[in-house]
């Protein structure tokens, strides 16, 4: 498999546009306008090289671009079921694994991931190592990770649009969730 086997798109978003790419597995890269993701894609290529495709590439981008407009349209949790398909090693998915079990507008800190995975006491940095590895931000939801204090910090897309996606997130909740 090659990155010429992955579907790219853009979409508009009110954090600027953002580019998705899309394999057979799922959501495998998103990225801000001025994020460079070319490694990203070339880890990907590299590690599925000796696999079959498993689902339909065009409907598996068809349904990613839909969830993504779907969540900025204010169904917050709509990229949940989205499937991520990240070129990352084993250790770092084990933590976007847990980031990506916290709901819209929830947050978790570096020290209660940590300390949910095990990890002694250097784990909160290990924790926000991984997050800065995350190729899929918004769809494995690394802006709903904050200080132990509650502090925002560490957000490759920039600390304000990491406020503004906890916001819409927050400002979108179904009732039945806020409690």
């Amino acid at each position: 498999m090659t990155e010429a086997e992955l579907l790219t798109f853009r979409i508009d978003t009110p954090l600027g546009e953002l580019r998705i790419a899309v394999g057979p597995w799922g959501v495998v890269a998103v990225a801000f306008p001025e994020s460079d993701w070319s490694g990203d894609l070339r880890r990907w290529a590299a590690a599925r090289s000796a696999l079959q495709s498993a689902a339909p590439l065009p409907e598996m981008a068809v349904a990613a671009e839909e969830a993504f407009h779907r969540y900025f349209s204010g169904e917050v949790w709509a990229l949940e079921s989205v499937p991520v398909d990240l070129p990352v090693s084993p250790a770092t998915a084990r933590v976007l694994e847990v980031v990506r079990r916290i709901p819209p507008g929830a947050t978790r800190s570096y020290s209660a991931i940590a300390q949910e995975l095990g990890y002694g006491r250097l784990g909160p940095r290990w924790v926000g190592t991984a997050n800065a590895r995350n190729p899929a931000p918004i769809v494995v939801p690394c802006h709903r990770v904050v200080g132990k204090d509650g502090a925002l910090t560490g957000y490759g897309g920039g600390l304000e649009r990491k406020r503004w996606l906890l916001n819409w997130e927050r400002s979108h909740l179904r009732p039945e969730s806020n409690g």
